[in-house]
């Protein structure tokens, strides 16, 4: 198994490392926002949620950037830890 399906398995069945890949990904401000008491990450309960909320902090500029970036590094991340077929 290896792309698009690599990524989708992580997301469902190991959601802690998907966590780890998006939080690696965002820009250090929104980070800190995640991060901080009353911010408007606080109540999120799904990666949806966490999201929704980042898209209303970004301008469209800077989500469609933030979008290219984790793309990029999802394929990255996929392509390592690809496994030959046989």
């Amino acid at each position: 198994m290896h792309g698009l399906r690599v990524i989708e398995q992580v997301r469902h069945e190991r959601l802690e490392i998907w966590l780890k890949i998006v939080s690696d990904l965002l820009p250090k401000e929104a980070t800190d926002k995640i991060q901080g008491v009353g911010s408007v990450f606080a109540g999120c309960e799904s990666i949806t949620e966490v999201v929704t909320a980042l898209l209303g902090e970004l301008s469209i500029d800077e989500a469609l950037e933030m979008c290219d970036t984790f793309k990029a590094e999802l394929l990255r991340t996929a392509s390592d830890q690809a496994m030959p077929v046989s």
